[in-house]
């Protein structure tokens, strides 16, 4: 335990009078002196007692908010002080003090439900503090849900009586809404730039958005919004928040370890957080004819994966710097309180530094003209590709000055909520990202040195599974030709394999004391089979974006073998760009290729431009297709038919020569009308009727 005065002036803020009240429990009365220390330091007010008994008896007397208790004393141990305390103040948060041989008594007890977290002595002074500030936290949020329960259903009584208390309630609702449901941007988040604003509507409603950090690589993002208005809606949003902030933000998050990661936070996933609050509130939502839309996202940056469940929510935007293009974050999970049981589905994505995510409210995109035109995806797109450059405060305030512009009106009918976020263009890995191994000279080794390539490859960023595939190979063949060829099987030398991280790429550095080669002077290998050396070589080459050997100087130097292989970021999603020329919707796929991964997503997509645009005569503009596959073309099968159901009819056009050369492998250039260019293709609806499948 440090010591107390070396405490920090600044501590956590103060709740209100009624809840600083923190019963401290301790046999040792020097501990007893400290914690008080501590405690009162902090603004809250202690209630000392040295055995189980008098705690008790004090629990009888008083309420508390928080009880600090040691589990090793005399007579009654602090987890029977704890059982009674769940009986006596169940609201009360409980925290046992226990030495690191009774952590898995401490942990039964949490299972149970007799204690709330546990901490370990000699504690850290910082974590005991913190510990502390988020049970009162908890405990306020616990407690004020409960009052504002209990007012509900008074001010619902006197709707009846008096259109007075209609006021009080709208007022009580901006409160809850300002104080309990809008989120503030932390400052202490490196790695991104943040902006977020809400812009009130004239009703109240459940519209929220919070930030959690579960871990230092990892930040949370949430943006919920309750079906419904007024005070009701955003007692339904405070609920569900304060369910949130018990899954999504732990005190103590324990370290385990993997064969894969090593040591790493054990903390629920997006999708478990979602899981947990539907077991907790989505029956009681159900009962209450109440529906939450709500989107959860995890930004690691270490590995630079975005991980997210969309519930009904409006899709975010990520803006890919790489592409400069927008994609839209879209998510097929109902809301929560829609259904009694649900699997809820997690998406994940890679970003890069540089990129930008847009989330927002429905009350953005669904903001009318004086018209009753909608502000809609496009326009919203438009603008943050118009103003990319700028930061992330000043994209926010140019996107609700297009969509207050758009409206013509300071108060919408919904609230306007806006979230910015930037990864920084300087984004990289921690200096103690490196690492290395070291084995005998040995082929017995081989199975070793891919294990060790593999749990290297899954602490990078991007598509790891990619990474460890050609890595692993790579360095595979690497570590043979050095012990055949420059130990010469010699066992007693050792080879050393280092692993260095950086911003776009990783780096595998081998090392031997062996006979060093002239890389220039090794025979490419034959492809005729006349000849078996010079395939591992080449397969290095081949598979690595740059490689760099150094010759050991002297007899005792060693040698240095360089590979540096950039992250994978996965395939690109099949992006649409889509227009109307006249009665014609012309349909531009903008990835390179269309195969059974983007097959479903692509036919879904297009079905949903034709019926969103109502359109019969469909062109495809195929100049960026390079390959396609059979679940490609059956895509394309399944759009006709769709298209001759409703009376319409589609042209390809501007294919290139390996995508025609496909078409005409099965003969599917019969069943298509392809046409040289776009324009050509649009004409032909004017010359020709509508053609049916069968054609």
């Amino acid at each position: 335990m440090s010591a107390i005065k070396d405490l920090p002036e600044n501590g956590l803020p103060i709740p209100d009078s009624e809840e600083k009240a923190i019963l401290l429990v301790d046999d040792d009365d020097l501990v007893l002196l400290a914690l008080e220390h501590i405690v009162r330091r902090e603004g809250y007010d202690p209630i000392l007692a040295t055995n189980g008994s008098d705690a008790i008896a004090i629990l009888k007397e008083r309420s508390v908010a928080l009880i600090l208790c040691d589990q090793n004393m005399p007579g009654m141990k602090g987890i029977e002080v704890m059982q009674y305390a769940v009986e006596l103040q169940p609201e009360a948060i409980r925290i046992i003090l226990t030495g690191n041989s009774d952590e898995k008594t401490a942990i039964e007890a949490i299972n149970r439900g007799h204690v709330s977290q546990f901490l370990t002595k000699p504690w850290d002074d910082i974590q005991l503090r913190q510990t502390i500030g988020s049970g009162i936290i908890r405990y306020r949020l616990m407690r004020q849900n409960q009052r504002l329960q209990i007012l509900l259903v008074e001010k619902h009584k006197a709707l009846a009586e008096a259109h007075a208390g209609l006021r009080r309630e709208l007022l009580l609702g901006a409160i809850i809404h300002e104080t309990l449901l809008l989120g503030k941007v932390p400052e202490d988040v490196s790695r991104v730039t943040m902006a977020a604003c809400t812009v009130p509507s004239k009703e109240i409603d459940g519209d929220f958005f919070d930030f959690y950090r579960p871990a230092p690589e990892i930040f949370d993002i949430v943006i919920g919004d309750v079906m419904g208005k007024g005070v009701p809606a955003a007692v339904v949003g405070t609920a569900v928040k304060t369910h949130l902030i018990r899954f999504a933000s732990p005190v103590i998050a324990s370290q385990v370890f993997d064969k894969f990661h090593h040591w790493k936070e054990n903390i629920l996933s997006p999708e478990e957080i979602i899981a947990r609050v539907h077991e907790e509130i989505a029956l009681k939502l159900i009962r209450l004819e109440y529906f939450v839309c709500l989107f959860y996202g995890r930004f690691d940056f270490d590995k630079h994966i975005f991980h997210y469940v969309n519930c009904g929510s409006p899709p975010p935007i990520h803006y890919r710097k790489s592409k400069k293009n927008c994609v839209e974050l879209i998510g097929d999970n109902y809301p929560l309180g829609m259904v009694e049981k649900k699997r809820y589905e997690a998406k994940e994505i890679y970003f890069c530094q540089g990129d930008t995510f847009v989330f927002y409210s429905d009350g953005v995109t669904e903001a009318r003209s004086p018209g009753d035109e909608l502000f809609g995806y496009e326009r919203l797109k438009n603008v943050i590709a118009e103003f990319i450059d700028l930061s992330a405060e000043e994209l926010l305030e140019k996107i609700k000055e297009a969509v207050t512009g758009f409206a013509e009106k300071e108060i919408f009918d919904d609230d306007l909520t806006l979230i910015v976020m930037k990864a920084d263009e300087k984004m990289a890995r921690r200096k103690e990202d490196t690492i290395e191994a070291r084995f005998s000279g040995d082929l017995s080794e081989l199975k070793s040195v891919r294990e060790f390539v593999a749990k290297a490859c899954k602490q990078a960023p991007g598509d790891r599974n990619m990474l460890t595939t050609q890595m692993q190979l790579v360095v595979n063949e690497a570590f043979s030709n050095l012990v055949e060829h420059s130990y010469k099987h010699d066992t007693k030398e050792k080879i050393i394999i280092k692993v260095d991280y950086h911003i776009k790429g990783v780096i595998f550095e081998i090392s031997d004391r062996g006979d060093p080669f002239n890389p220039a002077a090794i025979i490419e290998p034959s492809l005729e089979g006349d000849r078996e050396s010079g395939f591992g070589w080449h397969i290095i080459r081949s598979l690595s974006d740059e490689v760099a050997y150094i010759g050991k100087k002297n007899k005792d130097g060693w040698n240095h073998l360089r590979i540096y292989k950039q992250y994978f970021y996965g395939e690109e999603i099949m992006e649409l760009v889509h227009k109307k020329e006249g009665e014609a919707l012309v349909i531009t796929p903008v990835s390179e290729s269309l195969d059974a991964k983007d097959a479903p997503d692509f036919k879904q997509k297009v079905v949903d431009l034709i019926l969103d645009n109502k359109s019969k005569q469909v062109v495809f503009d195929l100049g960026k297709l390079k390959f396609i596959d059979s679940s490609g073309l059956g895509a394309f099968l399944a759009v006709l038919r769709t298209l001759n159901s409703q009376g319409g009819d589609l042209k390809l056009a501007n294919m290139s020569a390996s995508v025609r050369a496909m078409f005409e492998l099965v003969s599917m250039h019969k069943i298509f009308d392809i046409f040289g260019t776009t324009e050509e293709a649009i004409r032909s609806f004017d010359r020709h009727k509508p053609v049916t499948f069968n054609r």
